[in-house]
């Protein structure tokens, strides 16, 4: 009965460990810089 538990939290765990890994990816990924018109114009938008 143990082992039956352990497996199921493992299970569990591996997979609370892929949702958090896949949502701090797509965050990482949808992050946007927006740019001023003096920043673009002053040319610190390229750097």
């Amino acid at each position: 009965m143990r082992n039956k538990k352990l497996k199921f939290g493992i299970g569990i765990g591996i997979i609370l460990a892929v949702v958090a890994w896949e949502a701090v990816s797509g965050f990482q990924q949808s992050k946007t810089y927006y740019v001023t018109v003096s920043e673009l114009v002053g040319g610190r938008a390229a750097r």
